[in-house]
């Protein structure tokens, strides 16, 4: 971190975490991360996607399936299937993730894309209580330090949205797999998910999206445009301070809409093509982590602001 800047809320964090954070404007970020301190825990929300960055894009130098490629993958799906995933995914990715086509380009090819997926799923012969095995079998895991991160946050009564484009179904079967039984033997509390569901029959066979709800994709996840919000902010009503992670473009905009804010600081994920990318993820978040499998930076960041109230009881008995 250059010595001539007065950062004083980012120098309390370790030299090594500085080094591999990326920022456009650290005097800005360093704003917001001393807001957040300020107001400590009673004043924080979380707000974080979860496929490549609650979850972990790769294990082992491995790439990790989404929530939907580990339908997509699965064995217990037709060949014929897996197949058409594929070629679904490699017609719609490259567009997805393409830095220079517009917004206003992608968000009808992004409709596109779930249309055929799920018309695809309809009739799989996946049901639905085989969805914590398969989440073994193809391996889904958390991001490191996931689980110690959502463990840290239940224990602080920190609320947690996850604002997730994915399948929600395949979310929560990882979260209690992975993490609740694996990793923390017990559930956690404090968790909202706001994700694209399944419809199944009496059978538990996937019939589509469940009816009745809006179509989350990347290019809509601010929590304005959905109809979900209501009943997560009326039960956090002075949760004024937001941490936003993610690893879109599209996450970047996951806090508009929340009312009252005081304070938000925005992490992304860079996780490939870091030279194609970094600028547009520079303009985007006030952090980016470029390569980074872990949650170390947002972990540390966590401990300043949960640790802030002991921080002012010191400082108080100092005067």
């Amino acid at each position: 971190m250059n010595g001539d800047l007065n950062l004083e809320a980012l120098n309390l964090l370790p030299e090594e975490l500085l080094s591999r954070m990326r920022m456009r404007d650290p005097v800005s970020v360093d704003e917001h991360l001393g807001e957040l301190i300020k107001g400590g825990r009673e004043s924080l929300q979380v707000v974080a996607d979860w496929d490549n960055t609650l979850s972990a894009y790769r294990h082992e130098g491995v790439r990790c399936p989404s929530s939907f490629g580990v339908i997509d993958h699965s064995r217990r799906n037709t060949e014929k299937t897996r197949e058409h995933a594929k070629f679904l995914f490699n017609k719609y990715y490259p567009i997805e993730v393409c830095p220079v086509t517009p917004k206003q380009v992608k968000i009808p090819l992004m409709k596109e894309w779930y249309s055929h997926v799920y018309s695809l799923y309809a009739g799989s012969p996946i049901t639905k209580d085989q969805l914590s095995e398969i989440v073994l079998e193809e391996n889904a895991f958390p991001r490191i330090g996931a689980e110690s991160l959502l463990d840290l946050l239940d224990q602080n009564d920190v609320p947690v949205l996850i604002f997730s484009a994915g399948l929600g179904d395949v979310i929560e079967a990882i979260i209690q797999v992975r993490i609740e039984n694996m990793c923390l033997r017990r559930r956690l509390k404090n968790l909202t998910l706001i994700s694209n569901f399944l419809e199944f029959d009496s059978r538990g066979v996937i019939t589509g999206l469940k009816g009745g709800q809006e179509l989350i994709h990347m290019y809509n996840k601010s929590v304005h445009s959905m109809a979900h919000e209501d009943a997560y902010f009326n039960r956090h009503p002075h949760r004024h301070n937001i941490l936003v992670l993610g690893d879109s473009p599209g996450d970047s905009e996951m806090a508009e809409g929340i009312p009252k804010v005081n304070g938000i600081l925005k992490i992304g994920f860079l996780n490939a093509n870091v030279q194609g990318r970094l600028e547009e993820f520079l303009d985007l978040f006030d952090i980016v982590l470029c390569e980074d499998d872990t949650m170390d930076v947002p972990l540390a960041i966590l401990g300043l602001i949960l640790g802030s109230e002991d921080r002012r009881k010191v400082d108080d008995d100092k005067l």
